[in-house]
């Protein structure tokens, strides 16, 4: 499998698609230019001008996307020649494409869990992705050259038919980091890790979280809890100037009420809240803490500072809307209701999490470890939870270990069976 995707990128340079999408931008480059002009001509008022121009470059735009998926099949249709050239068996180019599939099923769900929709279905979506779909590809491939008996989670020595390299492959990648790094933060399943800031909080059951990368790699987690449907965020804040959390908190949230302080270890974590209103209606509760991070040559926590960590709690309605594009909560039954929203119950949760701040001497920061990735070997009684459980994550960890092994659905798991696991090493 890791085989057909470097014969796929191989395949790429091979048939010189890089410099023949640069003819093709060229092209498009032309027909926009050329739409402008007609426009301009030829229109007897600007906005006919306008759609002239947008309809030229949405038409080269459509065009370029349509050779770029005739790339991508003639790279894969390389990469299976190649695989056949080099001797590997290459009808487990399937199997490539069968967890690709897996993997975007997980990704509609997190983002559905994230943000209240998954990506557009439209026929427009389709038009103007680059890639041909996964089930095409498995399709063109089992019509090619056949697809495997098993899926490649049934192949190694233990099953006598390790014709793949399966067993030597896992041997490399065992105890490969996964995810963010320990200055990015860590989350495991319930506990978050920070040695830019030397600190861990302890993570209650039921979030699913994912890692967005930024600007100038300046990401954030984001996690929904679907049971208090409740947002959470972790990002990083640099200030220009040496501020206090209390100043910080103002600037990023200037309608917080209720500003109050918890002292830890040195450290002075400012909080506040705010109701989120739409017209006169109130859809969303937010908290904020704000903590800042420790100096390089500080053995305790600073007050002033320049680096600081953003907690950022959200229940209701703007919990599940991400920036502004949904009108409506698809996750839970009812909308927000300010009278009956507990508000206690909220706090607690967020205030435990808080609370749960412990401070990290140098030495354990800098031996922290970001999420690793362990081979496990199946033993009699293990179920597909029993082995989800031992992944760390927290919600949703059945289809995080069908996505990361290419499970096909229903999957049992078979004794002596070599699978990939996330564990935190932290523990």
């Amino acid at each position: 499998e890791l085989a057909m995707i470097l014969g796929h990128e191989v395949g790429h340079i091979a048939a010189r698609h890089s410099a023949r999408s640069m003819s093709n931008r060229t092209l498009a480059s032309i027909l926009v230019t050329g739409a402008a002009i007609y426009g301009a001509t030829r229109a007897d008022n600007s906005a006919t001008a306008q759609a002239a121009y947008v309809l030229g470059g949405v038409a080269a735009v459509i065009g370029l996307q349509g050779f770029s998926r005739s790339y991508e099949r003639e790279a894969d249709t390389l990469g299976l020649r190649y695989l056949q050239a080099l001797g590997y068996p290459p009808e487990h180019a399937y199997s490539v494409f069968a967890a690709m599939g897996i993997n975007r099923s997980l990704q509609e769900a997190v983002s559905l869990r994230l943000s209240g929709q998954v990506p557009s279905k439209s026929g427009f979506y389709d038009i103007l992705r680059s890639h041909p779909e996964p089930k095409e590809r498995m399709r063109r491939v089992a019509d090619d050259v056949g697809k495997p008996a098993k899926p490649s989670v049934e192949y190694g020595t233990a099953f006598g038919n390790d014709t793949i390299g399966r067993d030597r492959y896992l041997d490399l990648i065992d105890n490969l980091a996964y995810g963010p790094t320990p200055k990015e933060g860590v989350m495991a399943r319930n506990h978050y890790y920070n040695s830019a800031g030397r600190f861990k909080l302890s993570i209650p059951d039921g979030f699913v979280f994912q890692y967005f990368y930024g600007d100038k790699k300046a990401g954030f987690w984001r996690g929904h809890n679907a049971e208090s449907n409740m947002l959470m965020t972790f990002a990083n804040h640099n200030s220009d100037t040496e501020r206090n959390s209390e100043e910080v908190l103002r600037i990023l949230a200037p309608r917080a009420r209720g500003i109050s302080f918890i002292k830890t270890n040195g450290r002075t974590i400012a909080t506040g809240s705010y109701w989120q209103e739409e017209g006169h209606k109130t859809v969303g509760f937010n908290k904020i803490y704000v903590v800042p991070l420790i100096a390089e040559n500080s053995e305790d926590g600073e007050q002033i500072g320049r680096k600081f960590i953003i907690l950022k709690f959200t229940a209701g309605d703007d919990a599940i809307r991400h920036a502004g594009k949904q009108n409506k909560n698809r996750i839970v039954e009812k909308p927000f209701d300010k009278a009956t929203f507990d508000k206690l119950f909220f706090n607690t949760i967020t205030d435990k999490i808080i609370n749960s701040f412990t401070p990290l001497t140098k030495t354990q920061a800098r031996n922290l470890s970001p999420l690793r990735l362990k081979v496990y070997t199946v033993g009699r009684g293990d179920t597909l939870e029993k082995l989800a459980n031992k992944m760390s994550f927290g919600d949703m960890r059945i289809e995080m270990l069908r996505a990361l092994n290419g499970l096909p659905e229903n999957y049992t798991p078979q004794p002596q069976q070599k699978i990939k696991l996330v564990v935190n090493p932290n523990n």
